[in-house]
């Protein structure tokens, strides 16, 4: 096995099962609508924080191979 196999693989595996994909778009919708009610609590966060958050969120999302 090379190296490009191994990322391969590694990149196909998270998105692979379309079950936990929704799961987790659920999971998102439901934060999403919650920030949306409760303006007052995501006021305190900037857009350099949500932006830091969403990569660090996208690389642990194939790091752990959700």
């Amino acid at each position: 096995m090379d190296i490009s196999e191994i990322i391969g693989d590694a990149l196909r595996y998270p998105l692979s099962d379309w079950k936990k994909i929704l799961i987790l778009g659920f999971i998102i919708l439901v934060d999403s609508i919650f920030y949306l009610m409760f303006p007052s609590i995501s006021d305190t966060m900037n857009n350099v924080t949500i932006l830091i958050f969403l990569i660090w969120f996208i690389i642990l999302f194939f790091i752990f191979g959700y």
